[in-house]
């Protein structure tokens, strides 16, 4: 089961028109909607691929027409965007946390959104359960949290894993 659920052949193809090349290729992991020449239709959370000024490949990640944040960076220059750089991403987390806490420890998270390189996408763990929350209409579209959650349960002892539906209400 594949961690990316787009099935899309092709990725979007954008083009940079500002030029923020070394800000990405330093994990900057963002790109927003004014820093590409077209933002072309296609569904929230597709691939994507960006181009730097001069046609160079920069970044692949997933797209939102319509956010702020057109492009959410995955991956840079040549790495690939498949589910083995996901898994690893997500096992780097798993052990940079496991060699921060101890067994003492049961309440953390795990994965934290860009910072783990999955962007839009956090697991909270509590005890023996899982919160996954994902951040936004491109995340949801392009993650698929059945294969997170099977990762999940191959590597931790977790009974649930739950999943936190985004609330837009605006409290007071």
């Amino acid at each position: 089961m594949s961690f990316i659920l787009s099935d899309q052949k092709e990725p979007v193809r954008l083009k940079l028109v500002r030029e923020r090349t070394r800000m990405l290729k330093q994990g900057y992991p963002w790109i927003y909607r004014d820093w590409l020449k077209d933002l072309p239709p296609a569904p929230a959370g597709s691939r994507a691929m960006v181009r730097d000024k001069d046609g160079g490949l920069l970044a692949f990640g997933m797209y939102d027409p319509t956010g702020p944040l057109a492009v959410r960076v995955c991956a840079v220059e040549r790495e690939k965007l498949d589910d083995d750089l996901i898994r690893a991403k997500l096992d780097a987390a798993l052990s940079l946390r496991q060699a921060l806490f101890d067994e003492r420890t049961n309440g953390f998270r795990l994965l934290n959104g860009e910072g783990d390189g999955v962007p839009g996408l956090t697991c909270d763990l509590y005890g023996q359960h899982a919160v996954l929350k994902l951040d936004g209409d491109a995340p949801a579209a392009f993650w698929n949290v059945d294969a997170v959650a099977d990762w999940l349960g191959e590597r931790l002892s977790i009974s649930n894993v739950f999943l936190k539906h985004r609330s837009d209400a605006k409290t007071r």
